[in-house]
This record gives C-alpha cells, structure tokens and sequence, in this order.
C-alpha cells in the first residue's frame, strides 16, 4: 500500500517545520507537500543550517544518571536556537520535530497529516507524539534523578505545581502566539540552562507544555487561546 504524503493546505496563516536533526534518514521529508521546513543538523558540517552539536559535558557528570544517553544537547538546543534566533518573524504556526519522528513514535505523523489538512484555525499547542499525561510533583517516579525542580524554579520564580502535564519526545506544534507569551529573554535563559544543566534536555521534554503556557487536557490534546484560559505563571504575558 502507498503511504499518502502530507499535504498542507492553503491558510491564511504561515506555518514551517523545524527538524532537529543529528544523524537521522530524512526520507520522510519528501512527503511532506506546501509546507516550508528547515533542518537543523548537527552532526554535516556541510549542511547549510549545521550547528554545532553543542553543548558538550564531561562523561563524568552523568555518571549513576539513568536517563542520560549522551553527554551532548539534544533537540531542546535545536529548538531554543531557532526560537531566539527567528523569534521576531516566526511562523504563524510551528512544528517541531526529532530527526526520524517514527523512531520516537510509531505514529507521529498521523496528527501531523490531520494537522496539515486543517487550516490551523483553533490550534495554538498540540504534541504530536504520544498523548499528554499527567505527573504527581518532581519526585515522582517517572522523574527520578532530573533537576525538576531547580530548573523550573529557577525559569518560573515559583515553587514546583503539585501536578503538571507532559509528553514523551518533545514534537510538538505550537503558535507564534503562544511562543510570544512569554519574551525572548525567557528562552534565553533557557538556553543558558542548557549549557550548565547536563540533563536540561529530559527536563525541557517535560515542561515544553509548562513553559508554552498550555496545562489543561482538552479533546484531542489541543489548546487554543480562544476558549481556555493559560497557565498564569509567573512571567508570563
């Protein structure tokens, strides 16, 4: 059977796929049909948008850490790198994905295909990998041996909530509307994070929801400035 391509239809608003790449096939791309990408890769240095797959801690810090796999940023760089540097002329629409979706998530790219067939009217945030789920504190299981806490605090000014709400794999679309809740010097020091905090990386998988100002679970995970009140967190406009 032939796999359909995904196919985005004319809107009134602009939109782009951003790919933090490192060393994954990207044949998937080419069924992607009206819609504007850009790949990050950080591993060909030859590529037009390389860079560099940063940053780089020493092996020791992630010693006894189980989460840890590498001791290099992963796509929360990419990302940060193209909101600080694009963020006064974003899309009006923003998909963020890993290099190989389906690797991550078997399924990935069905809510991308209904995504691009719809005219982005009520959709401000939307995971596009495994639904949204909802975690106990910090401490809690699924957590253990992340800064959690240290790092939300320090983002938020505010103490850790007693539950939030995250997804596995950190692809996500969002609004340039949502993004711009909250200023660049936020994603800034976000970035900053990454540099000092080794596992940074599993944190931000955890609060992207939480820091694009989304917290209520609504059908088909979907959020949407019209009718749902933001998570008013501390610094956010």
């Amino acid at each position: 059977m032939k796999v359909k391509d995904l196919v985005g239809i004319s809107s009134n608003k602009t939109k782009q796929i951003i790919v933090a790449r490192y060393k994954e096939p990207l044949s998937w791309l080419k069924r992607i049909k009206n819609v504007p990408f850009i790949v990050y890769d950080k591993r060909d240095k030859t590529s037009p948008n390389h860079i560099p797959n940063l940053p780089v801690f020493p092996i020791h810090r992630f010693e006894g850490i189980k989460h840890a796999k590498s001791p290099t940023g992963r796509e929360s760089h990419t990302y940060l790198y193209h909101i600080i540097k694009h963020y006064d002329h974003l899309a009006d629409i923003n998909i963020f994905l890993q290099g190989n979706p389906v690797e991550i998530c078997s399924t990935a790219l069905d809510p991308l295909r209904v995504l691009l067939e719809s005219d982005f009217e009520d959709t401000d945030f939307l995971p596009l990998n495994f639904p949204l789920v909802f975690s106990y504190n910090a401490a809690h299981h699924l957590h253990r041996g992340l800064p959690m806490e240290r790092v939300f605090k320090r983002l938020f000014q505010s103490t850790f909530p007693d539950f939030f709400a995250h997804s596995w794999g950190a692809m996500f679309c969002v609004s340039k509307t949502f993004i711009h809740k909250r200023p660049l010097a936020f994603y800034e020091e976000m970035m900053q994070i990454v540099y000092e905090e080794p596992l940074s990386g599993y944190v931000y998988e955890r609060l992207w929801p939480t820091i694009l100002a989304c917290h209520e679970f609504l059908p088909h995970h979907s959020y949407s400035l019209k009718n749902r009140a933001a998570w008013q967190l501390p610094g956010l406009q």
